[in-house]
């Protein structure tokens, strides 16, 4: 670098003398034809020193190598990964145009091509903040200890999982005989379910991955519409969205997007769960402050849940999902029927134990709340 300095200072040196004595009339008398070799060798000079200061510039800088599952760990919210579409009817032709591309197949469902960010078309107002008690109350925690609840969750026999709703509904305290988990005997559900119980709130936890589906989709509907809580954990949506279970989720004002696929070479930031609109949704901050996103640490494989979007006319919320600025597509966790129901359709155990039986316990309280609040309200 000092060489070409230096070249450089001597070449403009040459240039400004050659400039003096031209004004001055001396050039021919002093230095006659040298003026030409000197002219050419000053410009030759500072041509090949404004050639390598070029070169050096255009060389590649090295940069260090950062994954896109680190960027969805430590990165800001605010930089998130795009939001997954299916080419649909239902979806407008102007926010497909502005989507990244994804490949869909029959039996894979979603695969998607990362790209720049992209800010989606929103067609419906972020849900506000509903203002209620940080903290369960003592004349709640008595009301929820005598509530009727009626508890599926199927992992129970898993020897390689640990249920995690014995641990939420123990944090609870809800632990009475009001509390029925019949854990993974499905059968037992059902005869609770039909019987003549009147149930205040019940909750369905499927996860385990098994052709069998229970036909359970009217007595649920029932519950709803005659002011229960619900709370429903479902992987497989998209198979049977069609069925008896549509009423429900038209009820909801819900329905399934996508079929959401995992491939073992896709990285963790495509399955990062986030709070939508990051409007601090009481859902992840009563009474316990959830650490959003949700974090994948993955157990299962290949169908790992189902995108959902909200029907043109709707009064339910998605609430997590892929992107926070997308309120109407790709989500994970809906809250409809005036908080009484909650639709997660991803599985538990593919996320951090710490967070999922906070979250759970978030559930379960709002959706006592709304269902006290609409019985009180009744009255």
């Amino acid at each position: 670098m000092w060489q070409v300095s230096k070249r450089i200072r001597w070449s403009l040196a040459a240039v400004f003398l050659l400039v003096f004595m031209m004004s001055c009339n001396l050039l021919d008398s002093v230095i006659g034809n040298q003026v030409e070799e000197l002219s050419a060798e000053a410009i030759a000079m500072a041509t090949e020193a404004a050639i390598q200061m070029q070169t050096r510039a255009a060389e590649p800088v090295s940069q260090p190598f950062i994954t896109q599952t680190w960027l969805a760990m430590n990165a800001p919210t605010e930089t998130q990964p795009p939001v997954p579409t299916q080419t649909s009817t239902n979806i407008p032709a102007e926010e497909l145009s502005q989507t990244p591309p994804v490949e869909m197949t029959a039996t894979q469902g979603l695969t998607v091509t990362p790209t720049a960010s992209l800010t989606p078309s929103l067609t419906n107002t972020p849900v506000p903040p509903t203002q209620t008690p940080a903290t369960i109350s003592g004349n709640e925690i008595l009301r929820f200890k005598t509530a009727k609840i009626l508890v599926l969750e199927d992992i129970a026999g898993d020897t390689q999982l640990v249920p995690r709703l014995d641990t939420v509904l123990a944090n609870m305290g809800l632990t009475s005989d009001n509390v029925i988990n019949v854990h993974d005997a499905t059968g037992k559900f059902v005869e609770y379910l039909e019987s003549d119980q009147t149930w205040d709130l019940i909750i369905v936890a499927t996860e385990k991955r098994t052709e069998a589906r229970l036909d359970i989709w009217e007595k649920l509907y029932e519950h709803v519409e005659n002011g229960g809580a619900l709370i429903l954990e479902a992987y497989y949506l998209d198979e049977i969205g069609g069925g008896t279970i549509k009423p429900l989720l038209d009820m909801c004002g819900v329905e399934v997007q996508v079929d959401w696929y995992r491939k073992t070479t896709d990285e963790a930031y495509q399955y990062v769960v986030y709070d939508i609109a990051r409007n601090n949704h009481r859902l992840f901050n009563e009474p316990n402050k959830i650490d959003m996103p949700l974090i994948p640490t993955f157990y299962w494989k290949g169908d790992v849940g189902d995108l959902m979007q909200i029907l043109p006319v709707s009064s339910g919320h998605l609430i997590g999902g892929l992107n926070y600025m997308n309120t109407v597509h790709a989500g994970l966790i809906t809250e409809c029927v005036d908080g009484r129901m909650l639709i997660q359709s991803f599985s538990t155990h593919n996320y951090r134990k710490e967070d999922t039986i906070a979250l759970w316990e978030n559930y379960i309280t709002n959706a006592m709340r709304s269902h006290f609040a609409a019985s009180d309200a009744m009255q």
